[in-house]
Order: C-alpha cells, then structure tokens, then sequence
C-alpha cells in the first residue's frame, strides 16, 4: 500500500497513513519543540489529539475556518508560555 500525506499547512502538520486507511492515520508536527514548559506541552498533545481525532471522522480540516480557528488555539498556547 502507497503511504498517503495530507499537510495542514501550519507548524508543519501531517497526517500519514497507507492506502485508504485514514482512520489509522497519525500526526507529526513540530510543535513539541515550540512548547518549552511540560504543562504547555500536553496542552499542544491535546490539540494534536483533537485535530487528529477530527481527521479520522471526516471533518474538513482544510476548511478556513478550521484553520483558523486552530491557529488561534496554537497561538493561545504557545504565547502563554511567556507569562
């Protein structure tokens, strides 16, 4: 089976996974290393999940608004680090 990869397009989120078999698909992205403390850390894991778990049950994670939407809970995250 040919591996398939879909990129979100922001902090280099992927999904991959073989053949038609998106509902075993993962997700990489880089952005553990943007987040510096442990609790920041399981928060940007959580996202990963959620966005993840949206992927396998077919919701349009390209759509603007997704992204959007999961840009701005990225930021929230990630700016709160320097408080």
């Amino acid at each position: 089976m040919k591996e398939q990869t879909l990129s979100l397009g922001l902090y280099n989120i992927s999904f991959h996974w073989q053949g038609e078999e998106e509902q075993n698909a993962t997700i990489s992205s880089d952005l553990t290393s943007k987040a510096t403390a442990p609790h920041h850390k399981v928060a940007i894991s959580a996202i990963e999940t959620l966005i993840l778990s949206h992927f396998r049950a077919g919701v349009d994670i390209l759509a603007p608004d997704y992204l959007k939407a999961t840009e701005k809970a990225i930021e929230a995250i990630l700016a709160n680090q320097n408080r």
